[in-house]
């Protein structure tokens, strides 16, 4: 037998060992998935077609016997491919397929009688050269048979394909979706090529046939590259590496052979021996070289990237010790390197289980409680695989899972993850703790998450779980720090604040007290010093003192109730009180102060006889006191008008009790700090210069506790003032 070396002998035997080579790689990679098994034998039996007729073309020996089987060597070949493609298409893709025994029995005892009766000439009668030259074939009896067998075969295959296409969805589909193309494709080719044309007997384009295998091996590899198809893009990739320098070194040592072989005339054992050396060298360093620079890498160039991005995100991500910069670098590196076209990070509060989002791309709206309110069920679930979760996987888990509780919660979720177009959940995990979860859209092109990209991405959560949880550590202590900080500001300022009360207390103490004490203990000194003072002075001096002590009560009245008001023994219960006779006790109690300054004192009644206000009776007469005596105080001509109305604000029904003077007045400044303990006017002091500075503020913290309020309006100095005491009426 003579071979024929041309370039359809290398095509067909470099397609041989192409096709064969892809179905090794699916075989190396698991041994054990009964797809990547009958993937390898459809593989392994297509390159046997393919090798077999590449003997047949090759083949011009005289031996009959061995022509005849070059003949039907062929058809043997189909026979097995076309039983592994029905096996493959129960299988793919996810090896969950269960074949009924008898259905079994029917595949392979079919196939069987096909397979045995190949060999002899009831499928292929002879082979011979027909007056063309071209290789010509009589078909045998049985050889309808035979055509009835691919039929039947080849149209269940297409079927399966055709219904697992129709109830996928995802990758998963589209998965399918090119192996199916490419074996409907490689199917009608090598029919139309090798079946039809040869029935019609037209033989001579029976050797393109094994080309149509091509479209199997484009597409399968487009699905691997681009859809995670048998998990084997990234072993594709480092065949590139080994690939790549070999052919090569091989183009390299065959120039070399040629030139020293014609040019010089060394040893062609020293010569070759030299050239292996160089050779093993060479393949040394492109190899090395390829690895870093890898033309795999210009083919895998973003999958290189974005990978290489993630071990540097999670190198990096510890030393951010910032939450939100954390998190905003997590979202940068999966933008911008895996191209995600979605990303939400959740953290756990706090409280226990209770989710929030603390970073997402693009930023959510109504779908953020989906994710702020994540079912503990799955939190549980989560916690217990510590798996990062495909959405695309999901549903093989919900199919093949025996746990009615589990599939409720993977149904559930599955439901959420479609509805916001979540592709995978990648929970971060502490000791066995879950603190956080990230959830990824799709990759960029739609790219599928190869395994290798899951084996990446669950290192990084690892490392990811530590970072997050130093920096949420390093964020409580920063909050506490500022909250410490902040509270000990608040105490220096209320220490502060306490230090200038204590100081004009005493101020107002020393100045208060000692003023009407002095009074007192001087004119009583003159009574006990002076034995001859007239009847008259006595009374005088007498007066003098019991005025003087009135002050002094006053005086520590104000203190005591101020001191009142600031513990916590403030006793207050708002009751329904007519303000009405209350108000004409305090007028004519202060009457006769008006009348010796020369002063009105009016009171306006109101036409209702009662004006029920909820506030405690003993408190409010002492600030109708502390306000209408201090109109008085402040005025030195004209008078003081005390009017009662009823308004309504926000709903709310008030008595207003209001006091107008024709006083000294006051500015703006004034009016805001008048509230204030000890504060005093500076143009009060010419006219009434020993006030406590206490009778505002207990007015305002006795409205305060009666749900009321104080609204002072004055007009400017020397145009006299208003106090409006607003007091919520009672209910009726």
């Amino acid at each position: 037998m003579s071979m024929v070396f041309d370039y359809q002998f290398i095509s067909l035997l470099s397609l041989t060992f192409l096709i064969l080579g892809l179905g090794g790689f699916v075989l190396r990679n698991n041994v054990k998935e009964k797809t990547n098994i009958f993937f390898f034998f459809l593989t392994l039996f297509l390159s046997v077609w393919t090798f077999s007729l590449l003997l047949l073309l090759s083949y011009s020996g005289g031996s009959i016997a061995l022509l005849m089987f070059l003949g039907r060597l062929p058809f043997i070949a189909i026979v097995l491919a076309v039983w592994a493609l029905i096996y493959f298409s129960f299988y793919f893709p996810d090896n969950k397929t269960s074949i009924k025994f008898v259905h079994h029995i029917a595949i392979n005892a079919f196939a069987s009688l096909i397979f045995l009766l190949s060999f002899t000439n009831v499928i292929i009668k002879s082979t011979f050269y027909n007056q063309y030259g071209e290789l010509d074939k009589d078909y045998g009896i049985l050889f309808p048979f035979f055509i009835l067998f691919l039929v039947v075969f080849l149209v269940l295959s297409i079927a399966n394909f055709g219904l697992k296409y129709i109830h996928s969805s995802g990758v998963q589909r589209l998965r399918i979706k090119y192996v199916f193309a490419g074996i409907i494709l490689t199917i009608i080719l090598a029919s139309f090529t090798n079946l039809i044309l040869p029935l019609l007997g037209i033989q001579s384009l029976y050797v393109f046939g094994p080309y149509s295998i091509l479209a199997i091996f484009l597409s399968t590899s487009y699905a691997i590259l681009q859809y995670r198809l048998f998990d084997l893009n990234v072993q594709i990739q480092k065949v590139f590496n080994y690939i790549l320098p070999l052919i090569a070194v091989v183009i390299i040592a065959l120039i070399l052979g040629f030139f020293t072989h014609r040019y010089l005339n060394e040893n062609a054992y020293f010569i070759g021996a030299l050239i292996v050396v160089i050779s093993s060298l060479l393949f040394k360093f492109l190899f090395t070289s390829i690895s870093k620079t890898t033309f795999g890498h210009a083919l895998f160039k973003s999958t290189y990237q974005y990978q290489q991005a993630l071990i540097k995100l999670a190198d990096e991500a510890s030393t951010l010790l910032d939450l939100e910069v954390l998190a905003k670098r997590i979202v940068q590196v999966f933008v911008e390197y895996v191209g995600v076209d979605k990303i939400i990070i959740i953290t756990n509060t706090t409280e226990v289980n209770k989710f929030s989002v603390l970073s997402a791309v693009p930023s959510l709206s109504g779908e953020k409680d989906d994710y702020n309110d994540v079912p503990l069920i799955f939190l549980d679930y989560l916690q217990t695989t510590n798996e990062p979760l495909l959405r695309d996987e999901l549903r093989f888990k919900i199919r093949n899972s025996g746990d009615k509780k589990e599939v409720q919660v993977l149904k559930r979720f599955l439901k959420i993850m479609i509805g916001n177009n979540v592709a995978l959940c990648l929970p971060l995990m502490l000791h066995e703790t879950l603190i956080g979860i990230i959830f990824l859209g799709k990759k960029d092109k739609g790219r599928a998450y190869t395994m290798e990209d899951i084996t990446i991405l669950k290192d990084l959560s690892s490392e990811l779980a530590i970072a997050m949880a130093n920096s949420m550590l390093h964020q409580t202590k920063m909050k506490q720090a500022f909250l410490l900080k902040k509270e000990v500001d608040e105490q220096t300022r209320k220490i502060k604040e306490l230090y200038e009360m204590k100081s004009n207390f005493l101020t107002v103490a020393s100045h208060q007290l000692r003023t009407p004490t002095s009074i007192v203990r001087g004119m009583l000194s003159m009574l006990v010093e002076d034995d001859d003072v007239p009847e008259d002075r006595k009374n005088e001096i007498i007066t003098g003192a019991f005025k003087a002590s009135g002050n002094l009560e006053r005086v520590i009245e104000d203190i005591l109730t101020a001191a009142e008001i600031d513990s916590a023994k403030f006793d207050f219960e708002p009751k329904p009180v007519d303000i009405i006779p209350v108000v004409k006790k305090v007028v004519d109690d202060l009457l006769l102060k008006a009348e010796k300054k020369n002063l009105t004192l009016e009171f306006t009644e109101p036409r209702y006889k009662k004006a029920l206000a909820m506030t405690d009776a003993i408190k409010i007469e002492q600030v109708f006191v502390n306000l209408v005596d201090n109109a008085l105080n402040y005025t030195s001509e004209g008078g003081v008008t005390v009017r009662i109305a009823k308004k309504k604000e926000k709903g709310i029904d008030y008595y207003v009790f209001s006091c107008s003077d024709t006083g000294v007045g006051m500015t703006a400044d004034d009016i805001k700090k008048i509230g204030e303990k000890f504060f005093r006017s500076k143009n009060v002091f010419s006219v009434h210069p020993n006030g406590t500075g206490l009778g505002i503020y207990i007015v305002e913290r006795v409205l305060k506790c009666s749900n009321g309020k104080l609204v002072v309006e004055s007009k400017g100095l020397g145009k006299g003032a208003t106090f409006n005491v607003y007091l919520p009426a009672a209910g009726k």
